[in-house]
């Protein structure tokens, strides 16, 4: 068996992961990640070259301040556009693990797109990584 290391990013990556758009009220996008039992969403911004967003469940609360009565209502009323991270560091599947773990914690990200010639082809996670691991 291959040292999780010297794997692909192919070979551990979730393939066809959640997507949605920056127009989305933050409601909207908050209640699929909930249904689909994920933390985050991957935001097509509509253009290759302006490439992926991010947005987490972390960003979701983040519209919540003392004093908010109605959390679903402040959520509805805001875009996802307005509190995602973009643009987000793609990583091509062909990257080693090793170099794509590098280059998360380099820029210091937990989650990056994996996009190949310009196509979402998946997404990695610190926890994919992880979890490859001990299974090796």
């Amino acid at each position: 068996m291959t040292h999780i290391l010297q794997r692909t990013v192919r070979e551990i990556m979730i393939s066809k992961p959640a997507c949605t758009t920056p127009d989305v009220s933050l409601l909207e996008a908050a209640s699929v990640m909930k249904e689909a039992g994920i933390s985050c969403l991957l935001v097509d911004l509509g253009d290759p070259a302006k490439g992926y967003g991010i947005l987490t469940a972390k960003d979701t609360i983040s519209v919540l301040h003392a004093g908010v009565e109605d959390a679903r209502e402040a959520m509805a009323g805001v875009k996802v556009g307005d509190v995602m991270t973009a643009p987000t560091a793609d990583i091509p599947s062909y990257y080693l693990v090793s170099t794509c773990l590098d280059l998360m914690r380099m820029l210091g990200v937990r989650r990056a797109p994996v996009v190949d010639n310009g196509e979402l082809v998946g997404i990695v996670s610190l926890t994919d990584i992880f979890e490859a691991a001990l299974a090796d």
